[in-house]
């Protein structure tokens, strides 16, 4: 038997290192994917304020006001300062303290930098999405699929065994009737 636990072994030493290599990859690809879909929501976010601005140029003091409410994202709208270019956008992801949260605690969160028109006027806008939700959700998605990865290693290992035993049943016929010889 000392053949079939060799073999047994080294399907499940390479079994593992594959496991290890492709939970790093999808950790990476999640949290990139997290990214890309948080940018998307901050796009989604200032396409819908210019589309307000547009429609009721008086609505700005009201955006204003309901971007400073206590919520997992916030607006800021200031006078424009020349800092960015015209319909740049400027992604980053910045861990800070609300001061409109008040209980102390720092939360990462996702930011673009952007401006926005009001007639002839510009106007920076600063929008923010809270990060922890959205990672809480990736964490929840990895965790899953390598539970199910593991299970797969430990499905292949069990049926490797039957596999592998019934393979090699002739070869260990074969040696023990020679050794009765």
């Amino acid at each position: 038997m000392k053949l079939n636990n060799k073999i047994l072994l080294s399907n499940l030493l390479l079994a593992v290192i594959i496991f290890l290599i492709t939970s790093l990859g999808m950790y990476f690809l999640i949290k990139q994917t997290i990214y890309e879909e948080l940018d998307n929501h901050l796009l989604q976010h200032k396409y819908d304020i210019n589309i307000q601005i547009d429609e009721n140029p008086s609505s700005m003091e009201l955006l204003e006001q309901l971007g400073s409410i206590i919520s997992n994202e916030w607006i800021e709208i200031e006078p424009y300062n020349g800092s960015i270019e015209p319909n740049e956008n400027v992604f980053s992801t910045i861990d800070t303290l609300r001061e409109k949260v008040g209980d102390g605690s720092r939360e990462e969160y996702r930011r673009l930098i952007t401006t926005v028109s009001m007639g002839t006027e510009m106007y920076n806008l600063t929008l923010y999405e809270e990060v922890a939700a959205w990672n809480k959700i990736s964490s929840t998605i990895l965790f899953t699929i390598l539970a199910a990865l593991l299970i797969w290693i430990l499905l292949l290992y069990i049926m490797n065994q039957a596999v592998i035993n019934k393979i090699l049943f002739p070869f260990y016929e074969t040696v023990d009737t020679l050794e009765t010889i």
